[in-house]
Formats: structure tokens, sequence, C-alpha cells
């Protein structure tokens, strides 16, 4: 049954191709080429070829197009590194605006695949797009207090935690690999997994900025990516477990937590809070939205528990989550929730999760769902 799967998953990338890498967004129905799809669809290629699923030839051959689209959507001048955006508007800020969580991932899908293949220009590439990140993450920051983090955006200038965790966990990646990395860039990571132990709610997760406590399941594992390559692999899967425990529900994974803090004497009244479900740790109180995981959040954590399934201490119980996850696409509500299927940045995050997961579902996981589900996920024609 990984067998169709895996064939289901090929096609997909294959139907990326073809159609140009284009799409249209959740934000805009124009299509468009999307950087975050472009590393999320490398980083499932490094994937196979890592497993095996993925010949040396067939990887050589895909990367050229990769790099002339990523070189061609730059959007750093020249010396200054390469960085990402999104690949068009969004509000009122133009299509020329890089965006350091696309950046930082599409560094970490260059070095994914650098460190598999002996290509100049790939190697060329991922040194220039880790230059960019070096620089954003110690020159464009916004404060906290006294402290700061990088900024989010040019004109984004509230702190957002997950673009610059993200960076961290890509920096401590880097520094482990044959790189020059700048001094202030080198002792970076250590300094960003400080400021969201600062923020951390123990056993919720993080929030999304200074001013807003919500944080969804593909932020939650965007910020974990720093810990996964920062802390030693047991004390980072104690951080995560308990936070997958308020998203995972057997076949159905849920979006958004809130941190609510104090609850009010009053009590919650009208809040906004109806069918989400009320918890409390410690005397930090929150509640867990009911509503559906994006299809990103649901990549995302495939990629983090597959990973937690190699190197974790409760090995069983992180592939239990991914086998639970590709089961749940048999049930309406994953397998039915064609939310996002037509978006590529949504599709890609899947990519990489489902490539992710391939050594750990089992033989007797159901993957007729997922396999269903796949043959849906195209652009609008």
């Amino acid at each position: 049954m990984k067998i169709a799967l895996l064939d289901g998953l090929l096609s997909l990338l294959s139907r990326y191709r073809k159609v140009e890498r284009l799409s249209p967004d959740f934000i805009t129905g124009t299509p468009s080429f999307h950087p975050m799809a472009e590393a999320k669809y490398l980083s499932a290629l490094a994937t196979l070829r890592t497993q095996g699923a993925l010949s040396s030839g067939d990887h050589t051959s895909l990367i050229p197009s990769a790099l002339a689209v990523l070189r061609e959507s730059n959007l750093s001048p020249v010396g200054a590194g390469f960085t990402w955006g999104l690949g068009f508007e969004w509000i009122d800020r133009p299509k020329s605006e890089p965006y350091l969580i696309t950046s930082a991932l599409c560094t970490q899908a260059l070095l994914d695949n650098s460190a598999l293949l002996d290509d100049q220009a790939l190697q060329a590439l991922g040194e220039y797009a880790l230059a960019g990140l070096c620089r954003w993450v110690t020159s464009d920051r916004v404060s906290i207090g006294r402290r700061s983090i990088p900024a989010y955006s040019p004109t984004v200038r509230a702190p957002i935690f997950n673009p610059g965790a993200y960076a961290a966990g890509t920096i401590a990646t880097a520094r482990r690999r044959p790189y020059t990395l700048p001094k202030r860039a080198l002792a970076y990571p250590e300094k960003m997994l400080r400021e969201l132990e600062r923020v951390r709610v123990r056993g919720v997760g993080w929030p999304y900025s200074t001013s807003r406590n919500a944080s969804d399941l593909v932020h939650i594992c965007y910020i974990f990516h720093a810990y996964l390559q920062l802390l030693d692999p047991f004390d980072a899967e104690e951080v995560f477990m308990p936070i997958v425990g308020q998203h995972y529900y057997s076949n159905l994974l849920l979006d958004r937590v809130r941190i609510i803090g104090q609850l009010p004497k009053s009590g919650l009244g009208d809040r906004g809070f109806k069918g989400s479900i009320i918890r409390r740790t410690g005397d930090t109180w929150y509640a867990v939205d009911s509503e559906r995981a994006r299809l990103w959040g649901v990549g995302e954590l495939l990629v983090t528990a597959s990973r937690l399934a190699e190197i974790g201490r409760h090995k069983m119980y992180w592939s239990m989550i991914v086998n639970g996850i590709v089961d749940g696409f048999n049930y309406d509500e994953l397998g039915q929730d064609d939310r996002f299927v037509h978006f590529h940045r949504h599709t890609m995050h899947l990519a990489h999760g489902l490539a992710a997961s391939l050594p750990h579902i089992s033989e007797a996981t159901d993957t007729s769902g997922i396999v269903k589900f796949l043959a849906r996920c195209a652009p609008l024609t």
C-alpha cells in the first residue's frame, strides 16, 4: 500500500512541475509562483532521495529548474545575499516584499539538497541564501522591551516568533556543515531559543506574537524546528509531546490554541469561545478551538513527528501519530477537506510531510484515502 502512496506523491510533484509551478492561493486568486511552495517541493525531493525513493539521477535532473526559479525570484540586491517573498501582493504590501519565514524555508531546502549533491550551482545558491538569512537575523530586528527578535518583513514590525525560530533552526543546521558564518550569526540560534523559552506556555505552545496569543499548527511546528536543531532530541521531545496532544484527536487535527492566561472572575462570557475546549495548565487557561487544521499544518506535523520517530525516546508514539494522520484521510474530517487542495503552498507542505512519513507508515495502515486525496491536489484550471 505504501507503493501506491509513493506513486501518488511522485504524481503530485510531477503535476506541480507541469503547471509551471503556478497556482492561486487562499489569499489571491491569481496563479502565481510561490517560493515557499518551491522550498517545500525541494525539501520533499531531498527527503525522498535520502530514503532511496528517488534515484540520484532523477534528483540531479530536477535541481536546475528549481535553482532557476529561485534565482529569478530573489528579492535582495546584489551583494546582500538572497531572500524571498510570497510571490504575490498581500494587503497593501507589494510582490517585492521579502519575508523571513519564506527565506528561511528556502534556505533550509537548499541546505538539505546541497548535502546530498555535489553541485556547484546548488552550493552557491545555498551560500547566497544563508548570507541573506544571517544578515536579516542580525541586522533587521524589532524590539520586545529591551530585547529584540528578527523582523517578520521590512514593513511588518510586530514581534512575531515563528520566522526567527525557523531561521534559528536553519542556521544551527548550517553550523554543522562546511559554511563560514558571521560571528554574530553563529551565536544567534541560542539567543532566539532563549526568547522562545520566555514566552512558551508549558504543555500548550508559543504565542504567535507579543500581541496575538493564538498560534496554529503550522507555526507551532515552525517554532519547534529550532528546538529539534538545538536541543538534545529527548529534551526537545518532552517539550513537543504535550503540545501535540492539544491538536491531535485520532482522525481529527485541530488547528489553533489560544492562550487566555488568568481567567476573569466573571468567567469568559461571550468572548468567541463557543465550541472551544477550555483547559488549564497551572494558573494559565487556554482554549483549543474546533477549527480543523489547515493542510500545511498537517504536512508540517508529519515532518516533525517523522523526525521524532527517528530520534526521539518515544518512537512508537510518534509512529502512531504519523499513521493516525495518514489513516485519518480515510475519514471526512481530513479526507474530504478540500479547502486548500488547489494551493501549492499547502499541497507542497503535505508533499514534504508525506515524504518524511514513508519509512514510518505501517503496512497495516490504509493509505487509500490519502492516495485519493493526493489525486485531487491540483491548481484550478
